[in-house]
């Protein structure tokens, strides 16, 4: 029988199914922490991809790792495993929510999460882009880390609301 050969991201996303549930949270908050880096670098760095050819492919990825992190961090905070917070900058409402050792600034959140924040002092959320840290993980990987631990979440929610 012919074996087939798996690719980097399929036996790293093949491991998280056997992941304790607290390991795989915490690798899905160092992937997203990675992932949102990512995210701002691309964001940050448009205007020079702007007339390229491939400048659809980077919006559009920039808008599923934002939509990935919307999700994890909304369980989270539904699971009382994140904490959120909000303040007011230049007029503008602005979200913090932290999980384990990362902060993530959102602009909007759920109204489910939004009436959990407590208010604390301004600061100012735009931050200088800084390294993209290695985690051992393709991009993809990491993806579906945070996916994968979205969905286990949300199962556990879900199982604790009936």
């Amino acid at each position: 029988m012919e074996q087939v050969r798996k690719s980097p991201t399929q036996k790293q996303t093949e491991k998280f199914s056997s992941t304790p549930e607290e390991e795989l949270i915490d690798l899905a908050i160092e992937s997203l922490h990675s992932l949102n880096r990512r995210a701002k670098k691309i964001r940050d760095n448009r205007n020079q991809y702007q007339r390229a050819s491939f400048s659809r492919a980077l919006d559009n990825s920039i808008e599923e790792i934002y939509s990935i992190k919307d999700k994890f961090l909304e369980v989270m905070v539904l699971s009382n495993k994140a904490k959120i917070e909000f303040f007011h900058n230049d007029f503008k409402k602005w979200f913090l929510i932290s999980c384990g050792k990362h902060s993530f600034h959102q602009p909007n959140v759920s109204y489910n999460i939004e009436k959990l924040a407590s208010k604390i002092d301004a600061h100012d959320p735009y931050q200088p882009q800084k390294e993209i840290p290695k985690i051992g993980l393709t991009i993809e990987a990491q993806k579906n880390c945070v996916k994968i631990a979205t969905k286990l979440l949300k199962e556990k929610l879900n199982n604790y609301e009936k």
